[in-house]
């Protein structure tokens, strides 16, 4: 089963290659700068009752979509 939960600061950064995530239905919060720097991510997928903190994106420049399912 999908058990987490945050997904904390920094956990993400910098991580050049990713461009697309689906978080699990579990995850509640994005943490700040969660994903900063991940210069590739194009599209993220998240729950619709999930809280993302302001910076969680920072610096991804490429990122169009953020989706809430």
């Amino acid at each position: 089963p999908d058990t987490v939960g945050i997904i904390g600061m920094c956990a993400f950064m910098d991580c050049y290659n990713l461009n697309n995530v689906v978080l699990p239905e579990s995850v509640y919060y994005i943490g700040n700068y969660a994903f900063e720097s991940c210069e590739s991510l194009e599209k993220i997928v998240v729950p619709a009752h999930a809280e993302i903190s302001d910076t969680a994106f920072e610096d991804c420049g490429r990122l169009t979509d953020i989706l809430y399912e």
